[in-house]
């Protein structure tokens, strides 16, 4: 019966040290790569947008947010080339062909990165269901541990039983053979109606 219950608390300390904050992490990273794939959707919106407007003007006019949603008119002379970050805190000033090459390529690795993620919390979420289950089934052979160690309860237990099947109409053999939840929930519903 110790190592039943040692057995129980193993896995409840595995279920939430280990795979609940595997799955923490996991749905983290997997949210900042939908949040650079939302970035880089946008720079290459906006990339799109000022070839459209190059094409009819030579500088382009716009709106730069200093900070705190203040905003300031700004003319760029030259629009061919963009400033890109392009990891580590560096920027490369690129043409719009080279920009959006990069978005493209830099777009295909973070789908990656996010199809990875996502099978990983799935096969996280498997483990945790198995583990509930295996933990489930663990507390219930505990449970019949107890049932079993406790002659004075089996006894409790019978004596309600054997007091109200020849009322229902039961044979005794077959409600010993049933788990206890069964027996106790039809015998519930059995006095309900009879009241």
């Amino acid at each position: 019966m110790a190592d039943v219950r040692a057995k129980v608390l193993q896995y409840e300390t595995f279920l939430n040290e280990v795979l609940k904050e595997d799955l923490r992490r996991c749905l983290e990273e997997r949210e900042k790569v939908c949040s650079k794939l939302s970035e880089l959707l946008q720079l290459r919106t906006i990339i799109e947008r000022i070839q459209e407007v190059q094409k009819n003007e030579e500088t382009f006019r716009t709106q730069v947010d200093l900070g705190c949603n203040f905003y300031v008119q700004a003319v760029v002379p030259d629009p061919s080339k963009v400033c890109v970050q392009v990891g580590l805190g560096f920027f490369v000033e690129l043409t719009h062909e080279e920009a959006l090459w990069f978005v493209g390529r830099r777009e295909v690795v973070l789908e990656q990165d996010l199809k990875r993620l996502s099978e990983d919390s799935a096969n996280i979420k498997a483990h945790i269901q198995m583990t509930l289950q295996v933990r489930g089934n663990a507390r219930q052979k505990l449970s019949i541990t107890l049932f079993l160690d406790l002659p004075s309860l089996c006894i409790c237990k019978y004596r309600l039983v054997h007091t109200l099947v020849p009322s229902i109409g039961w044979n005794i053999w077959h409600l010993c053979i049933l788990p206890s939840h069964i027996i106790l929930s039809f015998l519930a519903q059995k006095l309900s109606i009879m009241l």
